[in-house]
Parts: C-alpha cells; sequence; structure tokens
C-alpha cells in the first residue's frame, strides 16, 4: 500500500462501515505503539475534516521498561498537538492474581474497563483501538489452536457495541511504512519480541513458519474469517430472537431461560442463546470454551445441574429453567436494626415501622407485611437461608423446614441464599417477599402494628 493513499484507505474505511456515524467524542486508545500512534495520527487528520472532539486514553500497566517513556511520548504528543489526555497507572499484578488470570488478560480487561468507564462520561461517544489485519489473524489462530466456535474463528469484528477498529484494512507492514513516510513517533513494545505471552509465540514462530506453506496466509485467513463471519452474524441474528422467546427474568446478575422453549432450536442456536446470556452479564466474554458449553447442552434434560462456564458465570438447571448467573463470591452479613430504622442489604431496602391500627389494611402487595408489635421486642436482624431453618408459614399450624417451603413455592436452589428474612428473636417473622409467620400475624386482638416492607435498591 502506498502511503500516500494510506489516509484515503482509512478515510474509505470508516465511511463504507459507518464506523463514525454521529459520535461526538471519539476515545482513542493510545500506548504509545506504532500502531496506535498512527492511528491517533490518521483521526487528527480526520478531525480537519470532521467534527468531533478525539480524547486519547493511556494504561499506564507499570509492567515494560518502556511503560514510562511511553507514558511521557503520549503525553508530550498530546501536549504538542492540543489534545485532551486520560492517563491512568493500573495495578496488573494485582488484578490477575485477584481474578486468576493471565497477566496479558488483566492487561486486557483494565483496559477495556478504563475505557468503557471514559466512555460513560461523554453522550454519543465511542471507542477506537489500533488492532490491524495481523492482529486479526493472531486472533483466528490462537483461537483455532483452543478450539473455538465460529464466532472465535471470525477474527476480530470491525466495530463491537460502542468500540471501532479503523485499522483492520491494515497490515502491520503498512503500518510501519505509513509511520516512518510521516514521521510518526512511537516507540517499539520490547515485550512482542518475548514468546512469555501465547499472542507473541503465534507472531513470532507459528505465522513464520505457516508464511512459508502460504505466502498470502494474512490475506487468505482473513477472506476466510469474514465468510466465517458472514455465518456467525446470522447465528447472532437467529440467537436474539431465541434469546427473547425463551427469556423467563433478568436482572444484572442472573438471567433465566426457559429450556422447553431453547429446545425448539437447533444445537447451534442454543449456544449462541447461551453465549449471548453470558456476555450479557459479563462483557468481557466473548466465548466460551467448548467442553464446558457441550456439557452444559448435554445436561438439559437433566433435572438439576450445576455448571461453571467461565470466568464468574455458572448455569444452573433447575425445574426446567436454565438459570444463567454471576457467581457472588461475598454472602450478604447479618444486619441488626429496631423498629423505625431503614437498612441496606445486598441489592434491598428493608424497613420496619409502627403504625395506627386505624392505617392498616389488607393489601395484595407481596412486598409489604403488617405484624403484631407486642409479638416482638422491636429488636430485629436481617440475614439469608441457613440449613435448619424452620418457620410456621402464615395459615399453618405446624412448623415446617424453610428449604421445604422454598422447593413448594419453586425457588431454584442456588436463589434460596439470597432471600432476605427478617428475623426477631432467633424466629423467622417473615420470608421476605414470600410469606409472613404465622406467630406474628395481625389478629382481632392486636393492639400495636409494625409494617415492613422491603424493595429493590434504586
Amino acid at each position: 500500500m502506498v502511503p500516500d493513499t494510506f489516509y484515503l484507505q482509512f478515510k474509505k474505511y470508516l465511511q463504507t462501515h459507518s464506523l463514525m456515524d454521529n459520535c461526538q467524542t471519539l476515545i482513542i486508545a493510545v500506548s504509545g505503539g506504532v500502531d496506535s500512534m498512527v492511528m491517533l495520527s490518521l483521526f487528527l487528520k480526520y478531525k480537519e475534516e470532521f467534527n468531533f472532539l478525539p480524547l486519547v486514553a493511556h494504561l499506564h500497566h507499570q509492567l515494560r521498561k518502556n511503560a514510562d517513556k511511553e507514558a511521557e511520548l503520549v503525553t508530550r504528543f498530546c501536549e504538542y498537538r492540543k489534545i485532551k489526555l486520560h492517563l491512568e497507572y493500573a495495578r496488573v499484578h494485582q488484578y490477575a492474581r485477584r481474578h486468576k488470570v493471565s497477566i496479558e488478560m488483566a492487561g486486557r480487561d483494565l483496559r477495556y474497563e478504563m475505557l468503557e468507564r471514559l466512555a460513560e462520561l461523554y453522550p454519543h461517544s465511542l471507542i477506537a483501538t489500533a488492532h490491524n489485519l495481523n492482529d486479526s489473524v493472531e486472533t483466528i489462530l490462537l483461537n483455532f489452536i483452543k478450539g473455538a466456535g465460529v464466532r472465535g474463528l471470525s477474527g476480530i469484528p470491525t466495530f463491537r457495541a460502542r468500540i471501532i477498529r479503523p485499522l483492520l484494512f491494515a497490515s502491520k507492514e503498512s503500518i510501519y511504512q505509513y509511520a516512518r513516510s510521516f514521521g510518526v513517533p512511537f516507540l517499539e513494545d520490547e515485550s512482542n519480541q518475548e514468546n512469555d505471552f501465547q499472542r507473541n509465540l503465534i507472531r513470532n514462530k507459528l505465522i513464520p513458519l505457516a508464511v512459508q506453506i502460504n505466502p498470502k496466509l494474512i490475506s487468505t485467513l482473513n477472506t476466510m474469517a469474514f465468510n466465517i463471519r458472514e455465518v456467525a452474524d446470522y447465528l447472532e441474528s437467529q440467537g436474539r430472537e431465541a434469546f427473547q422467546h425463551s427469556l423467563v427474568s433478568q436482572t444484572p446478575d442472573e438471567i433465566v431461560l426457559e429450556i422447553s422453549h431453547l429446545k425448539r432450536y437447533f444445537i447451534a442456536i442454543v449456544k449462541e442463546v447461551i453465549r449471548q446470556t453470558v456476555n450479557i452479564l459479563d462483557f468481557r466474554i466473548q466465548s466460551l470454551r467448548s467442553p464446558n458449553l457441550n456439557t452444559l447442552i448435554r445436561s438439559l434434560d437433566q433435572s438439576a445441574k450445576i455448571i461453571r462456564l467461565d470466568g464468574d458465570i455458572e448455569a444452573n438447571i433447575d425445574r426446567g429453567h436454565l438459570i444463567i448467573r454471576k457467581i457472588s463470591h461475598r454472602h450478604p452479613e447479618i444486619i441488626a436494626f429496631k423498629a423505625g430504622e431503614r437498612i441496606q442489604f445486598a441489592e434491598y431496602e428493608i424497613a420496619v415501622s409502627e403504625i395506627s391500627n386505624t392505617d392498616y389494611h389488607t393489601h395484595l402487595s407481596p412486598f409489604i407485611e403488617f405484624i403484631d408489635a407486642d409479638h416482638t421486642d422491636g429488636q430485629f436482624t436481617v440475614r439469608t437461608w441457613r440449613d435448619g431453618d424452620r418457620f410456621r408459614p402464615l395459615g399453618c399450624t405446624f412448623d415446617r423446614k424453610l428449604s421445604d417451603f422454598f422447593v413448594d413455592q419453586k425457588i431454584p436452589r442456588i436463589r434460596k441464599h439470597l432471600i432476605p428474612l427478617l428475623i426477631c428473636r432467633d424466629r423467622i417473622v417473615w420470608v421476605c417477599g414470600l410469606r409472613l409467620s404465622d406467630d406474628f400475624k395481625v389478629t382481632a386482638s392486636t393492639k400495636r402494628i409494625l409494617k415492613c416492607e422491603i424493595k429493590i435498591r434504586d
């Protein structure tokens, strides 16, 4: 590619794929390497023709010897060109240990978290990353070796959500050529020459060998990826439709699907529904390991099964439902409070307050209950289910195991640990949102009444 035409190719790629439509603020991820510095230079030239606000974002990983020099290069370049810069420092090793991921994955996660946070601050914003044609090939080969599905073999997408990748038309060689021809400053990432990371091993060892078999490997694999992407796009479209037809309920931490509806679709569509569901819960997970996914598919006919999918996501098959959720590493503590106070417990807000008897009335909401104040001492705690818990459900003449009550109410086993219990003097007053204890009900002889409320926090 001739350097003089490189910008025209860049501009055409943006317009062909409508990458900058309605963009008011462009957050440009810049590491200081050749790819991102060339991308930044191209966007500054593009800004002369089209109106948008460029914001450079640089994450200092505190890993490489050149990390300080890269931050300095980006800072000086932005100062010289009068561009707004966001510079952030990351504790990659600490993140990797806490989340049990590789250093490479930790750096990637932290970088995207920073970029997404910035995008939230600016309306009509997009994020630009400098992935190129060679990066896409490396991704295809890495995913192929790991046994990825159709989406994993389709390469790096040109855009996803608000992330655009405007250099996917360009080879690494053409980017270097442009930088040299137009004096774009950059620093080489010394870790690119090391084989400690999987991607570097593919870049430095596998691809040079494969090119001996097919000198046009880069273009060949990208053509293949384009064809596979068309299939992946179709599956994604069908998966979205199947997801909506099968959806029972959805929260930020849990999605419930109806298995009988899922089984109406081809297995490939069911797998795509599961992939999309996991991605909704954790945007960092774009694909799932085939063994885990296949195990889940084979288990859909079972009445009960729990399978760890990826990261902190698990799938639970329970009573005809497929429940995919984030694994909570922290159970809510026991919280003590008095009548008249309002507390926060997990994602809930709970309150107990005294009312006059004239304000008491029957109601239909499961989130409000009334109890006899004289059957309490005004001191309450909130906690979740424990093995051995018993209570007397309203209308019953005998105590029951709380676990049996949950079964009757068709509460999935994984959810019984999440339902708040209102406790007074070590006795269950209210299984919040489900059933009051008969021991605390309001009767004709009740003199003082307490109103109990629960709601999801705003």
